[in-house]
């Protein structure tokens, strides 16, 4: 029963993503039947445009994040931008001694990203809570 409702919600969430990826003219769109539960030919070999996750326990939210991927550009250039959210919670584990119990405090944590890729570099900024934020430059030139 179970295993239903995670193959609906995520085949809900692939028709969703589809759906937003179909208004843009210039990505090639073939029809996605239901059972496939994956983009055919979406335009970006890196995968579909937008990205969910949503990770759960018994407990409850482990943690949630999306990427979205902008369509390239005239130069071959690519906008993405992404966040990502793991609320704090606490784990027990058995101690060392028996009938001990470890309480582990997880903190929450955050972080939002954006970034820009070209044909031969690329620049993405991040920003969260547990490692500040910072900028990566890549590049990659052929002789």
């Amino acid at each position: 029963m179970e295993e239903s409702n995670i193959n609906s919600t995520k085949a809900n969430l692939f028709k969703k993503a589809f759906d937003i990826a179909r208004h843009n003219p210039r990505v090639p769109v073939l029809p996605v039947h239901q059972h496939q539960g994956q983009f055919i030919n979406s335009g970006n070999p890196s995968g579909p445009p937008l990205s969910i996750d949503i990770n759960t326990t018994e407990d409850g939210l482990e943690g949630a994040g999306f990427k979205y991927q902008f369509p390239q550009n005239q130069s071959g250039g690519q906008f993405n931008i992404g966040a990502m959210y793991e609320p704090g919670h606490s784990t027990s584990s058995p101690g060392f001694f028996p009938g001990e119990t470890i309480e582990n405090e997880v903190p929450m944590n955050y972080r939002v990203n954006a970034g820009y890729g070209g044909k031969n570099w690329g620049i993405n900024w991040s920003h969260g809570n547990n490692k500040g934020h910072g900028i990566n430059l890549n590049t990659n030139m052929q002789f």
